[in-house]
């Protein structure tokens, strides 16, 4: 019957998605490779605000092979464990004034949030 044939044909469908998300999801279970961390590096945009570590982007562009090789094991032993430093979920909210706002009773009323990472 159609019906059937339907039920079968989203059978295997589904089957064959399934197969799709384990590759995808082992793969995202890789650690992270030195030749990643290099990429992301060189990736960073310079001349912003530090975290409220004060490390800027330009130290960690700057960094040895041996704190490269420190950072990666961090980096890939959160990814590995799922655990992530309570001080890198710390933020720094910085109130700043929308142009044009500039009455003091319009003040805080007018402010955005920024989060500093």
């Amino acid at each position: 019957s159609i019906t059937k044939e339907k039920s079968d044909d989203t059978k295997r469908k589904a089957r064959a998605l399934q197969g799709k998300s384990r590759k995808v999801d082992s793969h995202l279970m890789d650690t992270f490779t030195r030749n990643e961390l290099e990429e992301a590096l060189r990736n960073l945009k310079l001349r912003k605000s530090p975290g409220k570590d004060g490390i800027t982007n330009e130290m960690l562009t700057n960094l040895g092979t041996r704190a490269k090789a420190a950072l990666l094991a961090v980096l890939n032993m959160s990814w590995r464990t799922g655990i992530v430093p309570r001080e890198w979920k710390e933020t720094i909210m910085v109130p700043i004034l929308r142009p044009g706002k500039n009455k003091l009773i319009m003040w805080m009323s007018s402010l955005m949030q920024v989060s500093v990472m």
